[in-house]
């Protein structure tokens, strides 16, 4: 048998060897030098063999208590651990989310994230992942669809179905009833992303935004309205991305819907904005001036990373604000979302007579045609640099009648 004292000094040797201790239990010493407990047991005719711990994590008479545990389970006709889809909803969701988020782009991660922690779990996280029946999840999507969140209950739905599918192929279960669940939620009809109809209207919006007075959501939507960037480019950007000296925003593939490097350049409007930005973060948020790794539209109080970036969610109460407080005075701003300004950048951009190329391009829109064979991020950067300054002069040319609109937020 072994002892306390004894297990200290087994060296490693050449080859991985069992050291015995009785009864099934043995520290396995792998020529690495790491040190494994394993229990050896019989069950349904077959040796299996369990690893519980390694040492000195565990200790001599916890391994020796373990041991004794699943020998009394084995002998009693039971599994020598509680069956794996007893595991935990929310345990599992979270090492799906651990183990997805890599291949996802960082606004999809917080999406999914999103989704989990404040959808799933609260409502399922404590029930067994095996355990989940189709009438309790159906019931659940029901009540969230009935909230006026159909495509939300339906996007929910998609997450359930995929961590059980994870869990089906992790080996933690051995089916699920929930194939297809949310053919059960009504129907819904997409509807367009609202955005302003007119260059008129536009301006409106435009000038509307710079009188918001939080900063960080102020140059955010700023930064939109002039790159007309998606969401998730924007919000995962760092301050490393922006070269200060050459005018580029160089988006990382990573970021990007279409896992390819963006080239931005950076009209004269747009650099002012993101200077003074980085002024005031390194002034008020960080207290530093290197924070080159840091969000370039960091959260103040995030609720469930230790560091993020402002949400789309608060970029889109911002402009509903607008909308209101407009309302009360009398005047009309258009409602939009966030991914609206693309379709206004498009609009516009079109409307000014710019190359259709150069404009596609700086949608990051993929060729149809796949008339080029070899994508590049800076093909017709000259030409887009000088889009995209004449882009930002016909936004200011729009806003010129509404600048006397007083602050709002």
């Amino acid at each position: 048998m072994l002892t306390q004292n004894g297990l200290a000094r087994i060296k490693a040797g050449e080859k991985d060897r069992m050291e015995p201790d009785g009864d099934g239990l043995y520290l396995l010493v792998r020529a690495s030098g790491r040190k494994t407990w394993l229990v050896r047991y019989w069950q349904d005719g077959r040796e299996r063999k369990l690893t519980i711990g390694d040492f000195p994590a565990v200790t001599l008479s916890q391994a020796r208590q373990k041991r004794d545990e699943i020998k009394s389970r084995v002998r009693s006709g039971l599994p020598a651990r509680d069956e794996p889809d007893r595991m935990q909803l929310a345990n599992v969701a979270r090492e799906w989310l651990k183990y997805k988020s890599p291949q996802w782009v960082f606004k999809y991660t917080q999406t999914v994230t999103s989704r989990v922690e404040h959808y799933i779990l609260p409502a399922l996280g404590n029930t067994a992942v095996g355990a989940l029946t189709r009438q309790q999840v159906t019931a659940f999507l029901l009540s969230l669809s009935r909230r006026g969140t159909v495509v939300t209950a339906r996007r929910v739905g998609e997450v359930i179905m995929a961590i059980a599918d994870f869990a089906l192929e992790r080996g933690y279960i051995t089916s699920h009833p929930l194939q297809n669940v949310t053919r059960i939620l009504p129907s819904h009809t997409p509807a367009h992303f609202e955005h302003a109809q007119t260059p008129e209207t536009f301006g409106a919006l435009l000038a509307a935004i710079d009188q918001i007075k939080q900063p960080i959501t102020r140059a955010a939507l700023q930064v939109t309205a002039l790159c007309f960037v998606r969401v998730g480019e924007l919000l995962a950007a760092t301050w490393a991305e922006i070269d200060f000296k050459n005018a580029l925003w160089t988006i990382p593939a990573e970021h990007t819907k279409r896992r390819r490097e963006l080239a931005v350049p950076l009209a004269r409007q747009t650099m002012k904005i993101l200077r003074e930005l980085k002024e005031y973060e390194q002034r008020e948020i960080f207290h530093r001036e290197d924070i080159e790794k840091e969000f370039v539209f960091p959260a103040r109080h995030p609720r469930i990373y230790a560091r993020a970036s402002i949400t789309e969610a608060a970029m889109l109460k911002a402009l509903k604000v607008l909308c209101w407080e407009a309302a009360k005075e009398g005047r009309t701003i258009p409602a939009s979302t966030v991914h609206g300004f693309r379709h206004a950048a498009s609009t516009l951009l079109y409307s000014m007579g710019e190359n259709t190329l150069h404009i596609e391009k700086q949608l990051a829109h993929l060729d149809p045609h796949r008339i080029r064979a070899v994508y590049n991020a800076y093909d017709f950067l000259d030409e887009r640099r000088a889009m995209m300054q004449r882009y930002a002069n016909k936004l200011d040319m729009l806003k010129q009648p509404f600048t006397t609109c007083t602050a709002l937020l």
